[in-house]
């Protein structure tokens, strides 16, 4: 299909609403502009369809990994109604202008939803070397007995723990001195000891690295440390870091305002062209998960089409690092997004807020070993109770994680899980004992002890009593 062109027909040159996409927050923002019936135009960059492979046990797990970064993307884009699809590199004509090749598409509201792209290669002569990105490893007919994996992210953790599984030799190599180095500590702390326990090579501290091509093999030449170490590998694979994909939106055009760490929105998502919203990953690190792409890119659409938009403050972002144990975490959009009067919220609500942790290893004996390693974390507001980030480091970590994600969408405090409702010899009790041990130390903490009935004689109404509140003027 030629740039330009489009699998339906465009009605007219002007919308209510043009998506920017390319990432998977632009597929949710056109089907949420389907769901409330908007006159939409959802512009993709030019893809190559991809070619069909055989079907493999490995490209299989390849596809699923590559699914949960977000690097699948649907194909061809989605049909929807009333959206039109447009193949083509778009470029801002004017503030509310866009221009895909030779067609002009005038909009009321955008979204700005492009996704991400590596940043280029870590180091001199990576791309002629032939190295594997994680975009392209579903080309892999067959498991490499020996692999290189530069990069101590995420990405790289996983994909490393990934092929050990399947019985590669794998070296994981980076220039940080530790993996998972933007995530916490102690959670940084397990996957590295388990990468180890698994038989992954670390080689940290590397300050240079280079690849070089042996016939079939691959030389990879190390400086760690001060001393040079080469390693001979069948296939490299290189997770860089990624960027905001906007270098070709032409934004200053539009007077949008962006840098190095993504666009700069407010608390509604809005970008300093107030006709235009971003979602997804481009917003910052933080937002690049597909639970983060949906309810950013739904929330993009709602503030774009409705007069008094909904801020974000409240919105929980959460993700999940695929490693075993699997690092899933949860945290309000409010504590991350780069408007400064929100950043200066969070930083003063994070002041008054306690740590608690509580191993798995406390949990039922009943449950298997391997659902009783890790721990869970979470941060408290003192005056509130409620819980501003959670973190959980375990096997099936996302579960785990759902109802402290619960109360932190409708702002409840740890208080409501005190009381024992879960299934027993289940590892969420232990999150009932962490929400009883926050209870206690908050009452104890205020220095104030309140009567189970504040005085009152409760009333009841069938099995359930009501406690009438302390005044003389009492409405029961």
């Amino acid at each position: 299909m030629s740039e330009g062109a489009t699998p339906g027909r465009l009605a007219g040159g002007s919308y209510d609403l043009v998506i920017l996409g390319g990432g998977p927050a632009g597929d949710f923002a056109a089907e949420a502009a389907a769901r409330r019936g908007a006159r939409a135009a959802l512009v993709v960059p030019p893809l190559e369809e991809p070619k069909p492979l055989e079907p493999t046990p490995l490209r299989e797990e390849i596809r699923r990994l590559q699914a949960r970064f977000g690097l699948v993307l649907r194909w061809p884009p989605p049909r929807l109604p009333r959206v039109d699809v447009c193949l083509g590199q778009p470029v801002f004509h004017r503030d509310r202008t866009i221009a895909v090749g030779d067609r002009e598409l005038g909009f009321r509201r955008a979204i700005l939803a492009p996704g991400t792209k590596p940043a280029g290669p870590p180091f001199p002569g990576a791309d002629e070397a032939g190295c594997l990105r994680p975009e392209t490893l579903a080309q892999l007919g067959e498991v490499p007995r020996r692999l290189a994996v530069i990069g101590l992210g995420a990405e790289g953790c996983t994909w490393a723990q990934a092929f050990c599984g399947l019985g590669s030799q794998v070296h994981l190599i980076g220039r940080e001195t530790a993996v998972l180095t933007g995530e916490d500590p102690d959670a940084a702390a397990v996957v590295q000891a388990r990468l180890q326990q698994d038989g992954v090579r670390l080689h940290t501290d590397c300050a240079e690295t280079a690849v070089e091509t042996t016939g079939n093999l691959r030389s990879v030449v190390l400086s760690c440390n001060g001393r040079k170490e080469k390693l001979l590998v069948d296939e490299v694979l290189v997770c860089a870091a990624r960027r905001p994909d906007v270098s070709e939106l032409a934004l200053e055009t539009a007077g949008v305002a962006c840098d190095a760490r993504g666009i700069a929105v407010d608390a509604c998502l809005r970008t300093s062209n107030r006709r235009v919203f971003a979602a997804g990953a481009v917003l910052a690190a933080a937002f690049a998960s597909r639970q983060a792409a949906r309810a950013t890119a739904e929330l993009a659409v709602r503030n774009a089409l409705r007069w008094f938009p909904r801020s974000a403050g409240r919105l929980v972002v959460s993700r999940c690092i695929h490693t075993e144990p699997a690092v899933a975490s949860a945290v309000l959009a409010g504590t991350v997004l780069a408007g400064a009067a929100e950043k200066g919220r969070a930083e003063t609500g994070r002041l008054e807020a306690d740590v608690y942790r509580a191993e798995l290893a406390d949990a039922d004996s009943s449950l298997p070993a391997s659902l009783r390693e890790g721990f869970v974390k979470l941060e408290v507001q003192r005056r509130s109770g409620r819980v501003q980030r959670a973190l959980v480091v375990a096997e099936r970590a996302d579960e785990l994680l759902a109802p402290l994600a619960l109360l932190m969408a409708r702002g409840l405090p740890i208080d409501t899980l005190a009381e024992p409702f879960f299934c027993h010899s289940s590892r969420s009790e232990l999150l009932v004992r962490v929400a009883q041990r926050a209870r206690e130390e908050r009452r104890l903490s205020s220095g104030a002890r309140i009567p189970a009935c504040c005085g009152a004689v409760p009333r009841t109404i069938g099995r359930h009593s009501i406690h009438p509140p302390p005044s003389t003027r009492s409405l029961w």
